[in-house]
Order: C-alpha cells, then sequence, then structure tokens
C-alpha cells in the first residue's frame, strides 16, 4: 500500500513543525547499504506479529529498502528491541534490553557514518510503569541534545494507538490514563519543533472512526501493528527526503 507521505511527515524550519524511534536487542546493528555510505539509524520495538522471516523488524526491511533503492548513497542500519524502555531496566525479562539513554553512544553516536536516528519510543514506558509524558519529554529532550552534540540529526515518531489493548497487556495499556499521557506526548512531539523532523505514525494508523484504536487493517492486536501497519509505516519514512535535510548542512 502507497501512502502519500506528504500527509504524515514534515522538517522543521523556522516556520514548520518538527518530529521519528520506536524500541528485542540484537549483539550487533544490522546495517543494509554501501559500506561507506551515510547511515540512517532506528530504534524500533520489533512486531510479534510480523510473518517476515527475519530477525524481528518488518518496519527495518521497508525502510532498508527504500534506502537501497535510493539514487542518493545511504544504509539504514536497525537497533531494535522488543518491549523496549526509554527509561526502564526489566531484569526478568532480560530479553527487553538496556533503556535507550543506557545504549545510545554504544548503538549509535559511536557507529562509523552514523548521519541520523529515526526515534520512535515511550509506549512500554507508558503502559510498562505508568510513566508521565512529562518524564518521557524529558528524556526525549536527553536524547535530541545527545545526539545533536554528535552532529547527527533526529526524526521523531507519533505513538501509534493502543486502545483496546489493556484486556492483554494490562497496566496502563490502553487505559484512559495511559490514552492521556500519549496524547500529551505525541502533541509534543508533532509541535514542539524539537526533533529534526516529524513522522506522524499516529495519524497514519489510526481508526478514523476510533482514533485511540489502530485501524483493524493495521492491527497485529490491540497494540502491535501487523505487517500492513508496518509497511505503512515504512512507507512514510522517506529517506531520500532525510539525505537531501542533511545534505543543508554539509
Amino acid at each position: 500500500m502507497l501512502v502519500d507521505r506528504r500527509q504524515f511527515v514534515s522538517f522543521a524550519t523556522a516556520n514548520t513543525v518538527a518530529a521519528a524511534i520506536h524500541p528485542f536487542e540484537i549483539a550487533q546493528n544490522e546495517k543494509q547499504g554501501p559500506p561507506e555510505s551515510s547511515t540512517v539509524f532506528a530504534f524500533q520495538q520489533v512486531d510479534v506479529f510480523s510473518s517476515r522471516p527475519v530477525l524481528g523488524n518488518p518496519l527495518a526491511v521497508v525502510l532498508g529498502a527504500d534506502a537501497l533503492s535510493d539514487e542518493q548513497m545511504a544504509a539504514f542500519a536497525r537497533a531494535a528491541i522488543t518491549g523496549n524502555e526509554l527509561l526502564t531496566n526489566r531484569p526478568i525479562f532480560p530479553q527487553f534490553g538496556v533503556a535507550i539513554p543506557g545504549r545510545l553512544g554504544r548503538d549509535v553516536l559511536l557507529q562509523p557514518d552514523a548521519k541520523a536516528v529515526i526515534l520512535l519510543a515511550g509506549i512500554n514506558d507508558i503502559g510498562d510503569v505508568s510513566t508521565t509524558a512529562d518524564v518521557l519529554i524529558a528524556v526525549d529532550q536527553q536524547i535530541i541534545l545527545a545526539c545533536h552534540h554528535a552532529g547527527l540529526k533526529i526524526y521523531g515518531g507519533t505513538l501509534t494507538p493502543f486502545g483496546g489493548s489493556n484486556a492483554i497487556y494490562g497496566g496502563n495499556y490502553g487505559t484512559p490514563f495511559g490514552e492521556q499521557q500519549r496524547q500529551k506526548l505525541n502533541q509534543w512531539i508533532r509541535t514542539s519543533h524539537a526533533f529534526d523532523g516529524v513522522i506522524d505514525f499516529d495519524l497514519a494508523l489510526r481508526d478514523p472512526a476510533n482514533p485511540t484504536n489502530l485501524l483493524p487493517a493495521y492491527a497485529g492486536d490491540p497494540l502491535h501493528p501487523n505487517d500492513a501497519g508496518y509497511q505503512v509505516m515504512g512507507n512514510l519514512v522517506d529517506l531520500g527526503a532525510i539525505l537531501r535535510d542533511l545534505s543543508k548542512d554539509q
């Protein structure tokens, strides 16, 4: 399914809104693309409902294909961890890995040829441990600052809907409190100009008739997109536009 990305993607200028990383840890970043190309990194939660036979990440497959087909030299690397969070290490679930601030330097900032980051994270912080949007915004600001100090651009993604997920996952997944925090964080991502660009995954995947829920055609369950949903998310990320944005600073 092809999507008109102009509806969902914006880049930061003096007159426009800015915001795109979504957190299963892999031992090493998997880079797709020419060895000496600029690399775009994504933190993303691996979709357990994908039928694609890769170590986890259908969105990365879509983005990687986009990067490799672009006329400009680019590579895409995934730094994905299922169940990962912005703040919480869950020792009883070691497969969920180290929280993003504790691995940002290792997985992204110290990687050769890193030029840009796509960030989509926070849904598990809200659902699992009831973290507030204000706390997540402060962590996002620290991540943005670290990326900018390292000379990288960072693009923010809005959190996708999770209405109806509480019956399966408990906590504050899909509760009124959880939805309030998700909406507040998304509003900040869209309007703060803190990121270098915004990719509105929420707008693209939500059900227009029930916007707190994923559109049924894109839902693996009420929390996780299915293959079609990840295809839409991948189509939204215009790596060519990101490369052009990077070139403005060269």
